[in-house]
């Protein structure tokens, strides 16, 4: 059986995880996957409090507040893609991660 392909980054307006297909990417909605409720809810907030960042009136501006802030989000996604590999398993899912392994 071929791994599934998964890669974890943050984009706005998108869920932070991503599906390599032949010939394209898909968006992966996390309530697709099979993971836990409570997986799949801090999943939603953490992507919220990323989306929170996004200024609407000068895109080039949206950032965090401050750098503890943007450390923070970077640990919890750590956290996030730790805990996707444990529930998702290494024999069906490969999971990358470059901004948070």
């Amino acid at each position: 059986m071929t791994k599934r392909k998964l890669r974890f980054f943050v984009e706005y307006a998108c869920w932070p995880i991503w599906e390599n297909i032949p010939g394209w990417v898909d968006n992966i909605n996390p309530e697709r996957l099979p993971i836990s409720f409570e997986l799949k809810r801090d999943i939603v907030m953490w992507t919220r409090a990323f989306e929170n960042t996004f200024n609407t009136h000068y895109p080039p501006d949206s950032k965090f507040e401050n750098t503890q802030e943007a450390e923070d989000f970077k640990v919890t996604g750590r956290h996030l893609v730790e805990r996707l590999r444990e529930e998702l398993g290494d024999d069906v899912f490969e999971i990358e991660s470059p901004e948070f392994s």
